[in-house]
């Protein structure tokens, strides 16, 4: 048995699932956003986008130390 894992989404990227859900529903086929987003991972476009998203710099500095800013 598969345990449930909630998904943290942007809003966009969600609607967007939710619309290409609902075409599947207009066909008579019940599609989950899970089943959607297995989908996704499985085409052969996610490689590439996966690329770009790595080749993008984007650089950020987390300050951890708390001393002296009371």
């Amino acid at each position: 048995m598969k345990r449930r894992v909630p998904l943290q989404l942007s809003p966009q990227f969600r609607d967007k699932l939710k619309e290409i859900q609902k075409k599947f529903k207009v066909n008579g086929e019940e599609r989950s956003l899970r089943d959607l987003s297995s989908d996704i991972i499985d085409l052969g476009l996610f490689d590439e986008l996966e690329k770009r998203l790595n080749n993008t710099s984007i650089r950020f500095v987390i300050k951890m130390d708390r001393r002296g800013k009371r």
